[in-house]
């Protein structure tokens, strides 16, 4: 009986350097095709969670303010004295006093507390300010009586917002802006409110 051995034959050097070479060859394009993509991806899920963020925080400032007319709204600016430029990192009150509606004899009924937004460090915050006695007109309060004042604890609105700016502008509007960020994605909204009354 006769037993045949085969010799099994394996790669050479040469075979295996280029198979290897291939297959890095192979592997570069595949990242160099994936990298972008991930990253275009990261980008568009900021994006779309600043549109999300933003109309969240839009829709909170517009339904506060169409609830009163332009006497019931409050812009206050942490040691600005009205001339000059804004300070950028200033803190920021936007108080809204809002209407209930009009009493029988013609009086407009206001609310009993205040709406308070409060921004500071990239934060904006609501709380409530009780007033003590049934106001008969709007209320607005200067800066350092708001300061002042013991507000309900603050519910955080929003982070990461870079800044926020309101304005009472001719008639009854009030013109604000916020500029939110995310990652390196920012994104600047400024909308127009046109107030519920303007007869005070």
């Amino acid at each position: 009986m006769f037993i045949r051995y085969v010799a099994k034959r394996g790669f050479t050097l040469i075979e295996a350097l280029v198979a290897g070479a291939l297959g890095m060859m192979i592997l570069y394009v595949l990242v160099a095709l994936l990298i972008p993509a991930l990253r275009v991806s990261a980008q568009g899920t900021e994006r779309v969670e600043l549109d999300q963020r933003a109309a969240l925080l839009e829709g909170r400032l517009t339904r506060a303010l169409k609830e009163t007319c332009r006497s019931g709204v409050g812009w206050l600016v942490a040691g600005w004295n009205g001339t000059g430029e804004v300070p950028e990192q200033a803190e920021r009150f936007l108080s809204i006093h809002p209407l209930l509606g009009a009493l029988s004899d013609s009086r407009q009924d206001w609310s009993r507390s205040l709406t308070v937004f409060h921004w500071k460090d990239g934060q904006l915050t609501e709380s409530s300010l009780t007033l003590t006695e049934a106001p008969v007109k709007a209320v607005t309060l200067p800066w350092s009586e708001l300061v002042s004042q013991t507000l309900a604890p603050p519910r955080l609105v929003m982070k990461e917002v870079r800044s926020f700016s309101a304005q009472l502008a001719e008639g009854p509007r009030v013109n604000y802006t916020f500029v939110l960020e995310k990652g390196a994605q920012e994104l600047t909204l400024s909308r127009v409110v046109f107030l519920s009354n303007s007869s005070q």
